[in-house]
């Protein structure tokens, strides 16, 4: 049974309408790897929860072997951490995603059998997958016939990174998010569907609060990326007036340097990491 045969969605736009097409048990898989995936996926959880309790979530490196989390996420974790200017080199010249889906369809591979299991034990239906290695390895299981689980994608950026372009793409059923059509590979195009990105329903209740000019929340996710630093010192030198809230995530680093730099500054708000940011 789809989401959508239930009388309570029936008046939803039809950009949201797409979401209640997935056939239940729905497994939705996000990642650790930046707090934003991981959001839209409690965010469609919540949503899609609320019509049918048979919608789970959960973290792809929970399913995945150590190896296999260490030299993806681990590898990805230090590059934009310690080296980001990779980045740009991987996303201009996609050759590791090229080489990584050649690789998988040479070879099996063996750090995926608890990821399999659960969906075979579980009986999911449909996977909903906001982060695009979780949709590589769950459609590289699907190619080799080890499950028979619909797979959908959500993007959640406003640019399609090439990750989503280099997996097993004829076992990709559904792919959602905000990027505009035209920017969708053609080969991909007959599966995609734009939406507003998801959030949650606190989110949704912020649109109708008027926002303190002299408040400003300055973040770089959750792992506390870019270049937050030389943010605060550029806007505490043009606007001191301003009081900012500053989000360091995981980088315990970068919050001790910011914490030594402004004991005793009262506009300068320093946090770890937050279960929301709202």
């Amino acid at each position: 049974m789809t989401l959508s045969q239930d009388t309570g969605v029936e008046n939803k736009l039809h950009e949201e309408r797409v979401l209640y097409q997935a056939t239940v048990p729905i497994l939705i898989v996000s990642s650790c790897a930046g707090g934003g995936n991981y959001s839209v996926g409690e965010a469609l959880k919540e949503r899609l929860a609320g019509v049918d309790p048979r919608v789970h979530h959960v973290v792809i490196e929970e399913l995945l072997s150590k190896q296999l989390v260490r030299s993806n996420f681990g590898h990805h974790y230090w590059i934009c951490r310690r080296a980001p200017f990779m980045l740009k080199l991987t996303y201009g010249f996609p050759f590791l995603y090229l080489l990584k889906l050649t690789r998988e369809k040479l070879f099996e591979n063996k750090g995926l059998d608890t990821l399999r299991k659960n969906l075979l034990l579980s009986e999911i239906s449909t996977v909903i997958a906001t982060n695009h290695r979780a949709a590589f390895w769950i459609s590289s299981l699907k190619h080799r016939r080890q499950v028979q689980c619909s797979l959908w994608g959500v993007v959640t950026d406003y640019r399609l990174s090439p990750g989503w372009k280099y997996l097993f793409q004829d076992q990709l059923d559904r792919l959602l998010g905000p990027v505009p059509a035209a920017e969708i590979p053609h080969s991909l195009r007959p599966k995609y569907c734009r939406i507003n990105l998801p959030v949650s329903s606190e989110y949704s209740k912020m649109c109708s609060i008027f926002g303190d000019k002299n408040q400003v929340l300055v973040t770089g996710g959750a792992w506390g990326l870019g270049p937050l630093k030389k943010t605060v010192q550029q806007i505490r030198k043009a606007c001191p007036e301003v009081r900012l809230h500053v989000v360091c995530g995981s980088n315990e680093g970068l919050f001790c340097c910011l914490q030594r730099k402004y004991t005793n500054c009262d506009e300068v708000v320093l946090y770890r990491s937050l279960p929301s940011l709202e």
